[in-house]
Parts: structure tokens; C-alpha cells; sequence
């Protein structure tokens, strides 16, 4: 048993079985979430740009999603304008008017975190040997030691796993996001996408998979 798993036990938590899929690193590896929280739709899709490169594209309710969270703000503002006075001159309002619209500033910025999020590159490029995910330049140079990057080879497997997000909200629903994962041949892990598709998840997952030549370890199938 793991330092994880040991730590579950003493804490009350009950450790995640640690499937087998006849590959003795697929019993040495982590089975937790890589990353914490997701969401409840599909955030991207793997698309197919030639024989050598893959890249996963935001989906269109991806593209809109921030916009919905920055807009609020400002829709709300202008029905207060609206309501309180329509000729309100905007320099008269004291500041003590807009305190309680102060919350409305996580609603920004949850959009431009969404907005970074969905900005981030995310490729497999066999011309250049690496997987990388973040911001990259064209033109650049691309090695071993690159922050972001990952060599191609190094990829051992595929790992998908699932988390149940639940708000902190009384009476709120629950819902299940699911996680795409490298394993690298050392037994470490690389975060690829999150998102609350299964069925379009594991079908990107098989398209990566063929790609490189590697195989799909899916922990949400047992069970």
C-alpha cells in the first residue's frame, strides 16, 4: 500500500481500487484525479490535422461559456440603471450603491479563468516528437527540457478516470467529470483534458491512443 492510500486509511477515506490491466506500472501508478473539480460538459475535442499532429480544439459552448460569466456583470448593472433611474448619470452614483454588486466580480473572474483555460494549446506533433500543453510561439525551439512538454516516446499509456463533483451548495446536484491522463514510462502523469463527456472523451482517447501506439487504460469501465 501507498503513502496515498496509508494516509486514506488513517483519514477515514476510502482509497480508490487500483486496477489491473496486465502492465505491472498500471498497478504502481496513482488512480486519483490528476486535477481537482471539472465540469459538466465537453470542454474540448480531439481533431485530426494531419497523419503527424493532433490537437484538441474548444467546443463551441467552450467558446461562449466565459462570455456568459463576464457578461452577467453587466447585464445586471444596467437592469439596476435601468430600474432605479434611466437617466442616471453614472458619475453621481455613490459608491455605496455598488457594495452589493461587489459579488459580481467572481462571475469576471470565472470567465477569464475559463477564458485562459480554453486558450491553452493542447498537440501531438510527431514532426516535432512532443506533446505539449500551454503556450507555445511558432517558430520556437522545442527540447527535452522545455516546461509543458513531453516527449512522444515517453508516453506509456493512456488513463482515464472519473470524479464526482458535488457544489458545497445545500441541496445542490452532483455530477461526474472525466479525465484524460499520459502515463509516462517513469510512472508519472500529465494532465490532457477534463470534462463531463465520457462517450467523447474515451472515443478522443482511442483516436490518441492508435496515434501513438499505446494503450487505454479506462478505470470508469470496471466495475
Amino acid at each position: 500500500m501507498g503513502l496515498i492510500e496509508k494516509l486514506k486509511v488513517l483519514l477515514g477515506k476510502k482509497a480508490r481500487p487500483i486496477p489491473d490491466f496486465d502492465d505491472p506500472l498500471s498497478t504502481q501508478i496513482s488512480w486519483d484525479p490528476l486535477r481537482s473539480g471539472g465540469t459538466n460538459f465537453c470542454t474540448h475535442r480531439a481533431v485530426s490535422i494531419n497523419s503527424r499532429r493532433i490537437e484538441f480544439r474548444k467546443t463551441f459552448l467552450m467558446k461562449i461559456f466565459p462570455w456568459i460569466f463576464i457578461s452577467i456583470p453587466f447585464l445586471v448593472f444596467i437592469v439596476f440603471i435601468l430600474k432605479n433611474n434611466s437617466d442616471v448619470d453614472l458619475t453621481e452614483i455613490d459608491l455605496d450603491q455598488l457594495i452589493p454588486f461587489s459579488w459580481l466580480l467572481v462571475f469576471i473572474i470565472v470567465g477569464f479563468v475559463f477564458m485562459y483555460i480554453g486558450n491553452k494549446s493542447i498537440v501531438f506533433d510527431k514532426g516535432s516528437g512532443f506533446f505539449w500543453k500551454g503556450k507555445y510561439e511558432p517558430g520556437a525551439v522545442i527540447s527535452k527540457e522545455g516546461k509543458g512538454f513531453i516527449e512522444l516516446k515517453e508516453i506509456h499509456a493512456l488513463q482515464i478516470i472519473n470524479e464526482r463533483i458535488t457544489s458545497s451548495s445545500e441541496g445542490s446536484k452532483s455530477y461526474w467529470s472525466y479525465e484524460l491522463n499520459l502515463v509516462l514510462k517513469t510512472g508519472e502523469r500529465a494532465n490532457v483534458v477534463d470534462h463531463g463527456n465520457a462517450m467523447k472523451l474515451r472515443k478522443d482517447a482511442r483516436m490518441i491512443a492508435d496515434f501513438l501506439g499505446v494503450p487505454v487504460w479506462d478505470a470508469t469501465r470496471i466495475g
